[in-house]
């Protein structure tokens, strides 16, 4: 981070939303499952981890605001 795209293309005049979605990390997806497992599951892998379900949690998701910013074109 911080990630920056182009959204010139989808913007129109008038009222524009904006949607922004976050996924979780991969290790706090696989240590939620450790901690509950008498829940369904949500991931499947056969890869070998190093999590246990006492390891602490990840940072994830928006840490911080989403912004436009507006620039002038030179065109």
């Amino acid at each position: 981070p911080p990630y920056i795209t182009e959204i010139t293309p989808y913007v129109k005049t008038g009222t524009n939303n904006i949607e922004v979605q976050v996924i979780n990390t991969w290790n706090n997806r696989i240590i939620g499952d450790l901690r509950y497992p008498d829940e369904k599951s949500y991931t499947r892998t056969n890869i070998k981890y190093k999590f246990s379900k006492d390891n602490k949690l990840l940072k994830s998701g928006l840490t911080g605001k989403a912004e436009i910013i507006f620039v002038k074109s030179n065109e």
